[in-house]
């Protein structure tokens, strides 16, 4: 779970991520929101990553 988060945490800090985020067809988008409710916003997310992914979720997932 490290790994992932570090990986998630590092790819915002690639120039310009927020426009490319932001110009993602819906569809992508649909499944990024996806994913991320599924899998990384749930009960089982051990609670030294919530704080962390909770941040990275505005980023990601930025018109919710």
């Amino acid at each position: 779970m490290d790994l992932a988060v570090n990986y998630l945490d590092n790819l915002t800090r690639v120039p310009r991520f927020d426009t490319l985020i932001m110009f993602l067809p819906s569809s992508d988008n649909a499944d990024v929101v996806k994913i991320w409710d599924e899998v990384l916003d749930n009960e089982a997310t051990p609670i030294e990553y919530a704080e962390k992914l909770d941040n990275l979720h505005t980023k990601y997932c930025p018109k919710r």
